[in-house]
Formats: C-alpha cells, structure tokens, sequence
C-alpha cells in the first residue's frame, strides 16, 4: 500500500529483500591487524553520520540484521566447506520441516499479524522476561519486537520445537545486531 496525501492505492505484490552495507566508512569492524590493532581507524562522528544514512524506521523493517566477517584466506577454495555447512545445518531436512509447521498455522512467520505472533508465540515467564529486558535496552519499537518474536518462532520451527525457548529468543536477538549500536 502507498499512502500519500489523502490518497492510498494498494499493488500486490511480495518480495524478498536483500541488502549490504558497510557499518563504518572504512568497511571494518571489529577487524584486528597482524598486530592485533583495531582495522578502523574512523572517529565516532563519522560511525555515526555512515548510520544514519539508513533511517531507523527502514532498518526496522529489515528483520535479519547480521554482520559478517571477513572470511580467512582458503576459505572458498576449500572443498570440505559446502559438504560441512550442508551437514551442520541439514538443509534438506531443516527447511521444509520448518515451511510445513508454518504452514499449518496459515502461512510463513513472516506474514504473520501482531495478533498471530500473540497467539503462537506464547512464553515462558523467564522468556518473557528476557525479551522485555532486551526490547527496553535496545529500545525497540512495537514492529522490532514482533519481528524478534517472528524469528524466535522460525529458530524454533527449523529445530522442530514446539515452543520458543530463550535460546531461540537469545538467538532472535542476536539477529537484530543494528538494533544494537555498536562504536
């Protein structure tokens, strides 16, 4: 839907949205040197000027929020690695497990309503208690705290688990990482 002025149109449509960028102008973070020094070498002003390229409204719409690494040298050229990654995660098992559980509920986590989330992501009181602390800390908005809960409730359908776990909601968390500032 298009909302503008007094008007509003609505288009079908559904995608997937994949997106990259650099959290600090130099590209590093968290990078050691051979020495052990830090790789970046930008001020705290220009972190934050690179952040705020990207509103945090939009960053709230993008529910998977990881970094990754710089990868060791050999790393694609090592054969060992597809065949260890297909084993660790099972793949071919995991996912359409996890698609049908989804879909015995009416859809992907994804579409779920807030009130869906409500109703199929019941938690325990320690569970519930750890998302509370971690939604105030971060200071999540009402839709950063329903995607955490959308993607606990995905961890737990590619484990197979009836309920969310803290495990899964520690996991979920962890999956916002630019709900986190880090300098």
């Amino acid at each position: 839907m298009i909302s503008r002025a007094n008007n509003q149109v609505t288009y079908p449509a559904g995608f997937q949205l994949v997106a990259a960028m650099n959290p600090r102008p130099c590209g590093y973070l968290s990078e050691k040197t051979s020495m052990g020094r830090d790789r970046c070498r930008c001020t705290v002003d220009q972190i934050l000027r690179c952040r705020h390229r990207v509103t945090g409204p939009l960053m709230d719409r993008i529910d998977l929020q990881v970094g990754v690494p710089t990868l060791a040298k050999g790393t694609f050229s090592d054969p060992q690695l597809k065949e260890d990654i297909r084993e660790h995660y099972q793949a071919e098992k995991m996912i359409p497990d996890a698609r049908r559980r989804m879909w015995s509920r009416g859809g992907t986590n994804a579409q779920l309503s807030s009130k869906d989330v409500e109703a199929q992501c019941l938690l325990e009181s320690q569970g519930q208690k750890l998302l509370d602390d971690a939604a105030h800390q971060l200071g999540c908005s009402a839709r950063g705290y329903y995607k955490v809960l959308k993607i606990a409730l995905t961890i737990a359908d590619l484990e197979g688990a009836d309920e969310i776990s803290s495990s899964h909601l520690s996991e979920a968390l962890n999956l916002r990482r630019l709900d986190r500032l880090e300098m």
